[in-house]
C-alpha cells in the first residue's frame, strides 16, 4: 500500500494470501512426499499430512517472533535451495551441446498457442513469490523506492535462474519426459 497505493496494496494482499495458502499446502505435501524415498509410506497418508502441517506450524511460529528470525531462516533455506541449483546449472553447462537445439523453432511452432500458454503459466509459477515482498513494506525505510526495485530484481533473478536451469537441461540432452 505504501509503495504502490491502496488499490495495489489490497490486490497484492489478497493475491499473496490466496497464493500462500495454496502454495504452502501444495509445497509442504510435495516435500513430505520425498520422505517416501527414505521409508515407504512415511510421506503419505495421515503421517505425511501431519508432517506437512507441522512444517507450516513451525515456520508460522518462527515468523510470529518477528521479521528478523523469519528472514534468517528464509536466508538459510534460500541458500540451501540455490546451492544445488547452481551445481545443477554448472554440470548442465559443462555438458552443453549446441546440436541439441536443432529443430527447436519447428518444435516451438508445433506447440501452438496452448503449449505457449502452459509454458507461460509454468514460468509464472516458477517466478512467483515476488508478491510477498510487499508484506515487509511497513518495515522498510523508504518503501516507495525499495519495494518496486525489490520486486523487479526478484522477477529478473528468478527468471534468469530458471532460464539457466532450462538451458542446462536442454543443452545437455537430458530427456525430462523419460525421468518424470
Amino acid at each position: 500500500r505504501l509503495a504502490f497505493g491502496a488499490p495495489a496494496g489490497f490486490f497484492v494482499a489478497w493475491l499473496g494470501w490466496v497464493n500462500n495458502i495454496i502454495a504452502w499446502s501444495g509445497i509442504s505435501l510435495a516435500l513430505v512426499k520425498l520422505l517416501d524415498l527414505a521409508s515407504d509410506g512415511l510421506g503419505s497418508g495421515i503421517t505425511g499430512c501431519t508432517i506437512a502441517t507441522a512444517q507450516i506450524v513451525v515456520f508460522s511460529v518462527i515468523n510470529a517472533f518477528g521479521a528478523k528470525p523469519g528472514a534468517s531462516v528464509s536466508n538459510v533455506i534460500t541458500i540451501l535451495k540455490l546451492l544445488p541449483l547452481a551445481f545443477f546449472i554448472i554440470i548442465g553447462m559443462l555438458a552443453f551441446d549446441s546440436a541439441r537445439f536443432s529443430g527447436s523453432i519447428e518444435k516451438l511452432t508445433t506447440a501452438g498457442v496452448g503449449g505457449f500458454a502452459i509454458s507461460v503459466y509454468r514460468c509464472f509459477f516458477a517466478a512467483s513469490g515476488f508478491e510477498n515482498i510487499g508484506v515487509i513494506a511497513g518495515d522498510v525505510k523508504d518503501p516507495k523506492r525499495s519495494i518496486p526495485k525489490a520486486v523487479i530484481i526478484a522477477i529478473i533473478a528468478s527468471s534468469a535462474l530458471y532460464a539457466l536451469i532450462q538451458l542446462s537441461v536442454a543443452a545437455s540432452g537430458v530427456n525430462l519426459a523419460a525421468i518424470v
